[in-house]
């Protein structure tokens, strides 16, 4: 059976693939996706939490990764290592709780059923705490520093605490990354800092920790330097705080807003004087004075 030209063309055309500009998908995509992700890359609140991000997490991986030989450094028997990993690790469970539960308390995270979203000073709040955590890390890691020979009993005490911050920072974290980029592209933000952790395990728990270690056979200059770190890490967390608060003047008087709130939802009664009483309905009762 023979076929014409027409019937060529037709079997041509649904053999071709679309055109560029049908392709599903296609560059626009990517190309969004690209200029979302420089829109984070540019802003310096993006950035404060990176290096926050760095300082907290080589904290926490310079003990985690290093713990033997924290333990040996300090006196501790072999045996007893584990012991002490374990209580590293049920106070980073402990302080990704714990933290992560007041900072919500604390801020109110309840919202608005109106408005469905966080309020202004939420990233503001949350990144306050996140000094606190910085700080917190920064006095255990001088107190280590400072074992000397008391040091069994600082590592056994203080090894706890690192991990207690350590799970507090991943806590609030990835809230505050929402909070300051917005939960729709959070999959992106959390992306976007993942090479934190990364170089933070690199420069702290990799060189930093085991370098001392090789050429002093203890980790006191590593733990000074990580309190330094975090030390400056609680600055760079406050100086977000400041970045994103909210200006002053925006805050609503909450007693105007709260009676408006019930004016207008008919809640509140409003009383003859009241100026927010329509004028027709105190005229037909000037008029009846006046009959009288």
């Amino acid at each position: 059976m023979s076929t014409g030209p027409e019937d060529d063309d037709a079997a041509a055309a649904a053999l071709s693939p679309p055109p560029e500009t049908e392709q599903p998908g296609g560059d626009s995509g990517a190309a969004d996706l690209g200029a979302r992700a420089a829109a984070r890359l540019l802003t310096a609140r993006f950035w404060l939490l990176f290096g926050v991000s760095v300082v907290l997490t080589g904290s926490g991986l310079s003990i985690s990764n290093n713990l033997a030989q924290i333990c040996a450094a300090a006196g501790i028997a072999p045996a007893q290592s584990a012991a002490v990993l374990g209580t590293f690790s049920v106070s980073s469970c402990a302080g990704r709780v714990a933290l992560g539960a007041a900072a919500d308390a604390a801020l109110g995270r309840a919202v608005s059923a109106r408005a469905g979203a966080p309020p202004p000073t939420a990233a503001s709040r949350r990144a306050l705490w996140l000094a606190l955590v910085a700080v917190g890390t920064a006095g255990a890691h001088t107190a280590l520093a400072r074992g000397g020979a008391d040091a069994p009993r600082a590592a056994r005490a203080l090894v706890p605490v690192v991990g207690f911050f350590y799970g507090g920072f991943w806590a609030l974290m990835p809230s505050l990354a929402a909070d300051l980029f917005g939960a729709d592209g959070f999959a992106l933000t959390y992306g976007l800092l993942r090479p934190a952790v990364i170089l933070g395990s690199w420069a702290f728990a990799k060189h930093l920790a085991a370098r001392d270690y090789d050429q002093t056979g203890g980790f006191d200059g590593a733990f000074g330097a990580l309190a330094a770190c975090a030390a400056c890490a609680a600055l760079a967390s406050a100086a977000l705080a400041a970045l994103v608060a909210p200006p002053a003047a925006a805050a609503p008087n909450a007693r105007g807003s709260e009676r408006a709130g019930r004016v207008a939802e008919g809640d509140e009664t409003i009383n003859e004087k009241s100026p927010l009483r329509p004028a027709s309905d105190n005229a037909p009762r000037v008029a009846r004075c006046a009959v009288s």
